[in-house]
């Protein structure tokens, strides 16, 4: 059984990755906080973190969202507070810098600030080429700004990669007409 017989099933298996992201999560939230001078600051490298967490092939992560229903329903509920607290922790950080906006504006900010990081990360590499994770977190940190994403700011490489577009590409066997398979 190797390593899994540590474990007294997969549910376990599970429990264990998710808690150890739930912690990098954590850690870079704590981090972001000592090493940074500004709330922005300290946003923006919590930004990065998070692209980069989700943007690794090979993290448990990814886990987090599609296997959370196999979870016992208190793990589940505990899951569900540790990614509304990181939300909630960035939300107090954008509200520092940006004291305009009340409490809900901020967090639903962070929240699509969160959600382009997180699909734009995950997307496969035939839809959108891999965007560093430093130009998603100045992404989100315009979009938290309400400003617009300024390449000449944050220069990449190509166009491409400055502005992530989808291409083209349909699977093989996918149908053209909406209806047939």
């Amino acid at each position: 059984m190797g390593g899994f017989a540590y474990f007294a099933g997969k549910t376990k298996i599970l429990e264990a990755a998710l808690h150890r992201e739930a912690e990098v999560l954590h850690f870079a939230l704590v981090r972001a906080l000592s090493e940074s001078k500004t709330a922005q600051g300290a946003l923006r490298r919590v930004l990065c973190a998070y692209a980069t967490l989700w943007g690794l092939r090979t993290s448990a992560t990814q886990l987090l969202a599609s296997e959370m229903a196999h979870l016992p329903a208190e793990r589940q509920e505990w899951l569900e507070q540790v990614r509304e607290g990181f939300a909630m922790e960035c939300a107090v950080l954008l509200r520092s810098s940006r004291p305009e906006l009340s409490e809900p504006e901020a967090q639903m900010m962070v929240h699509g600030a969160l959600t382009v990081v997180h699909i734009l990360s995950v997307l496969p590499p035939a839809l959108c080429p891999r965007v560093p994770a430093e130009e998603l977190a100045d992404l989100a940190m315009d979009s938290l700004a309400g400003t617009p994403h300024n390449r000449e700011r944050h220069p990449v490489g190509d166009r491409d990669r400055a502005a992530p577009r989808l291409r083209s590409v349909k699977p093989r066997g996918w149908s053209s007409h909406p209806t047939h398979p």
